[in-house]
């Protein structure tokens, strides 16, 4: 019997743990598969929340060149949960992180207590435009301004 957190509008969704668990793995033996597996997958790919989050994180990681392995990995979600739920409110890595959002792309939540944003990333050379438009306090990340 399925879980109420694996059924969407009450219908159990087909998926398969074994393989976005393995791809998890993979990515954590071997980092450097991320740069083509950005071009294949992005997080929605991954039906379980808690793997669509970590897959996120190690893009997220892999194009800040910071390293991305089963520490790093691990820390980065230790320190995500103690401030709450991550809601990803748009990712690019499906094409390469080739374009910035439009506002009205953006998944934004009601209950985020923060939106946090990198203005420039100097790894694929997009940056923002405009500031967006949150009811939720900006956070932006202009390092590499």
């Amino acid at each position: 019997m399925a879980k109420e957190n694996d059924m969407l509008l009450g219908i159990e969704m087909p998926y398969s743990l074994e393989a976005e668990q393995s791809v998890l793995g993979a990515v954590l033996v071997e980092p450097g598969c991320l740069a083509e597996l950005v071009e294949r997958l992005r997080s929605e790919s991954f039906y379980r929340p808690q793997h669509r989050a970590l897959f996120s994180e190690m893009v997220r990681m892999f194009t800040a060149g910071e390293p991305v392995d089963f520490i790093t990995v691990l820390e980065a979600a230790k320190e995500a949960e103690k401030y709450g739920r991550v809601n990803i409110a748009f990712d690019s890595a499906d094409t390469g992180h080739d374009r910035i959002p439009r506002q009205n792309e953006l998944k934004l939540s009601d209950e985020a207590k923060y939106f946090y944003y990198c203005a420039n990333n100097t790894v694929y050379g997009t940056e923002w435009q405009y500031v967006p438009e949150t009811k939720a306090p900006l956070v932006c990340d202009m390092s590499s301004d």
